[in-house]
């Protein structure tokens, strides 16, 4: 959760508000301005607690507005900006350069990358930040039974469905490959 404010140097027993907007024409110049390649934030992925804010009698800022962001359709590997822009007030003047405060996203971590393991025959599954799965360990813990992803798959986990789509490999005791294609669901 973020959060912004409105800010004014108002006297005593005044009240002043604020019409925020999100500006997403504001990017490419941002991008432009600063040497970055942000992406717009979707709307679907935030919520803002509201773009009209209050400075209260005898304070000299506005309560919080709050920004909550759901990352689960969000590419982990992107970078994303929300531009919030104070548009308008009920007096004084905007200061263009503390007019728009840029949120930026610059790095998701996928919460399920980790080391696994399982009961019996140990060996490692790792969830990368783009939810590939990478294998490694020995069967029964044999240093001639190593596993390993197999050649040309991609082995992935879905975080939204809980489900793995794997494959790998292991060598069997007369040194040829075994090839296992499974899919792990929660039960």
């Amino acid at each position: 959760m973020r959060k912004t404010q409105f800010v004014g140097n108002f006297t005593d027993g005044q009240i002043g508000s604020g019409q925020f907007l999100i500006d997403m024409a504001d990017i490419a110049a941002y991008n432009a301005a600063n040497g970055t390649s942000y992406l717009p934030l979707p709307s679907s992925a935030y919520t803002v607690s509201s773009l009209l804010d209050t400075i209260k009698q005898g304070q000299t800022s506005s309560d919080p507005l709050t920004l909550s962001i759901t990352t689960a359709s969000l590419n982990f590997s992107a970078q994303y900006i929300l531009p919030i822009k104070l548009v308008s007030t009920s007096s004084g003047t905007i200061s263009p350069s503390l007019q728009t405060t840029y949120f930026t996203i610059n790095q998701l971590v996928n919460i399920y990358a980790g080391s696994y393991t399982t009961n019996g025959t140990v060996f490692y599954a790792r969830v990368n930040p783009d939810n590939t799965v990478e294998f490694s360990g020995y069967l029964q813990d044999s240093l001639d039974a190593p596993i390993a992803n197999q050649p040309g798959k991609t082995s992935t986990y879905n975080p939204s469905t809980q489900t793995w789509n794997v494959y790998y490999m292991y060598t069997n005791a007369n040194g040829t490959y075994r090839y296992m294609n499974e899919v792990w669901t929660p039960q």
